[in-house]
């Protein structure tokens, strides 16, 4: 499914090119943003809102693309990097919470002890992996569509990276994982 087509009528000079071109991306790419911030815990009107971004500044920034076959990559790369935004900007909302308070020894202490008190081995592992997630989302997002059983090839695509380097990437995705988790196996054998 190749986005050759699109690319070409989005550099078009003509307006109405350029117009048809931003509808069949749009109708090839809506769905499958929506699919992927939803998946990622964004709610439907921000995913609504974060698609709209990502297709203004796909219009707004076509003329960077060089290569055709690239092209689809290089929209995802947008989508992930415009949801990536969307974090930072809302743990900055979530977490108005003092440097202090977060590297607090006592507080830090209980969350351990909750973690371990933790008997159910499949939620304990669930609360690694949010944490995880809070520590690392780039990382935990790979994780995500990992365990949805994507290949290396379609997750590549998606991070916008080549075959190779998301091979060694989801590899090390895995190991920074191990510590949020390692403790349940631990506790429950």
């Amino acid at each position: 499914m190749g986005f050759e087509k699109e690319l070409k009528l989005l550099q078009s000079t003509e307006d109405s090119l350029k117009e048809k071109g931003t509808n069949e991306l749009y109708e090839k790419l809506y769905q499958p943003f929506m699919g992927f911030y939803r998946k990622s815990g964004i709610s439907e009107e921000d995913a609504k809102d974060l698609i709209t971004t990502s297709f203004l500044n796909i219009y707004l920034k076509v003329y960077q693309v060089k290569d055709p076959k690239k092209f689809r990559a290089w929209c995802w790369t947008i989508a992930r990097n415009n949801m990536m935004d969307h974090f930072r900007k809302n743990e900055k909302y979530k977490n108005n919470v003092s440097e202090e308070v977060l590297n607090d020894d006592e507080i830090i202490a209980k969350i351990s002890e909750e973690k371990e008190k933790h008997g159910d081995k499949e939620e304990c592992i669930q609360l690694g992996i949010q944490e995880f997630a809070k520590d690392m989302p780039e990382r935990a997002l790979v994780m995500q569509l990992k365990m949805e059983e994507l290949s290396n090839k379609d997750i590549s695509l998606r991070i916008g990276r080549t075959l190779a380097a998301t091979k060694e990437y989801v590899s090390r995705c895995y190991e920074k994982l191990q510590p949020y988790v390692e403790h349940c196996k631990e506790g429950n054998n």
